[in-house]
């Protein structure tokens, strides 16, 4: 309805930058109009009140775009909230005190198009990971590689069929079924808010395999039986009519077939990446996960690695790559943020857009230090990763100046450049946490 050079501004949700729900929308506002400004609140949520996604301030003129058009991308320093009237104008007029402004052209909008959110993120933290992207020891990651857990929907399901590990108290915040004791022949089962004298259930082991439900208080880039949830890989009715006592939404009559033919993986598989994470969460240590005993199941926020070219040496590899500083970058460069603040979403779209280390190019002798470091760190707690980075933990620095080195990079580019990352990364996730809190 816009006549063409009038202009129009905009409040609209974040993921309008990438995703295949928003692609027909972007996808004509790049054709049809000239992009003049996108404003980011960098410490607050969103522009909207009481908004429960991250939202953006789009400013667009509609004309034919030109090679020559710019886009200026705002962020704000400051909370919108505690703003006065004459601090609004310091923004107008690009005061650096309260906006970090980035110019890009159409042509890179253009060439981005699939996915903008790394154009909506500072020139700081671009520059701290392109710097290291160069290696020729890198490949992308295909997302043929990793499928997803179980499936958000129908809702109820998950609930229903893991029974989680208590290995740490925020893992059982959450879940529903939990493991009291493994016994030869069964698993006591204990079930959240039943009254007291139905509790207790007994599941047969032989109805059970070994999986993962969450990354959630795993401290370990590599489990153990120890740390293992287990799934229902048999028809337990008694068992859901229980659980059916908590409220929940479980389906019934259950939908059995469709769970052990959907979700129970019969070959298993050994490593597992996020689909969504909270980095900034005291309750997260590790992004991904190597389990040395077979899984044959993972919970909706999770990718299970199915790649049958990959050994299990190669996976331990891989897996310490996915734990390195050049990993979490990456999340939040091609992270979409879904319900509240801090929780990113990783689709395969955005894994296809990842650099990881190319298992084909490392020589003997580099696959032999990258293994013997993974069996060091592999039996170490780490702490919640803003600690990591904050407080310098050993195991963090260790792994990251590893890695680095195997890429190519000399111990005084290291030196010089790893600390201003980490800076960078615990500034931004010191933010998120404080977007967090004032929600």
């Amino acid at each position: 309805m816009l006549k063409t050079n009038c202009k129009i501004a905009a409040v609209i949700p974040f993921n309008f930058a990438r995703g295949g729900a928003t692609e027909k929308i972007r996808n004509f506002i790049i054709e049809h109009y000239h992009i003049k400004y996108i404003i980011k609140p960098v410490k607050d949520l969103a522009f909207s009140e009481s908004a429960a996604f991250r939202d953006i301030l789009l400013i667009a003129q509609k004309k034919t775009p030109t090679s020559s058009d710019i886009t200026k991308i705002l962020f704000l320093k400051k909370s919108i909230k505690q703003m006065k009237e004459n601090e609004v104008k310091q923004i107008i007029g690009f005061n650096k005190e309260y906006v970090d402004i980035k110019e890009v052209t159409f042509e890179e909008i253009l060439s981005k198009k699939e996915n903008l959110m790394p154009l909506l993120t500072t020139e700081e933290f671009q520059n701290n990971f392109t710097r290291f992207i160069h290696s020729t020891k890198l490949t992308s990651f295909d997302s043929d590689w990793i499928d997803i857990g179980l499936p958000y929907r129908p809702k109820g399901v998950a609930d229903a069929v893991f029974i989680t590990n208590p290995s740490d108290r925020s893992r059982i915040k959450n879940a529903f079924s939990i493991i009291t004791a493994v016994e030869p022949k069964e698993i006591i089962v204990t079930l959240k808010y039943v009254s007291k004298e139905i509790e207790e259930l007994k599941v047969k082991k032989e109805f059970t395999k070994s999986a993962l439900r969450t990354n959630t208080g795993i401290k370990k880039i590599s489990v153990d039986s120890k740390d293992l949830d287990l799934i229902l890989t048999e028809k337990y009715n008694d068992y859901l009519l229980s659980l059916k006592k908590l409220n929940r939404k479980i389906p019934l009559p259950f939908p059995w077939e469709d769970h052990l033919n959907n979700n129970i993986i019969t070959e298993g598989f050994h490593l597992l990446i996020p689909r969504k994470i909270r980095l900034d969460s005291p309750n997260t240590y590790v992004i991904s996960i190597f389990s040395e005993e077979k899984l044959y199941s993972a919970g909706p926020s999770l990718y299970y690695f199915k790649a049958e070219s990959y050994s299990k040496e190669d996976l331990k590899i891989l897996n310490l790559y996915l734990n390195s500083v050049l990993t979490i970058i990456q999340i939040f460069l091609y992270k979409s943020e879904t319900l509240g603040a801090g929780y990113f979403e990783l689709m395969k779209s955005d894994w296809n857009r990842f650099k990881v280390i190319d298992i084909n190019k490392l020589n003997r002798n580099e696959k032999h230090i990258l293994l013997e470091l993974f069996e060091k760190l592999s039996k170490v707690e780490m702490p919640p990763i803003i600690e990591q980075f904050e407080k310098r933990f050993w195991a963090r620095i260790e792994l990251d100046r590893t890695i680095l080195k195997i890429l190519g990079f000399s111990n005084k580019e290291i030196d010089e450049q790893l600390p201003e990352i980490y800076d960078v990364i615990v500034e931004e996730l010191k933010t998120i946490g404080e977007v967090g809190k004032t929600e």
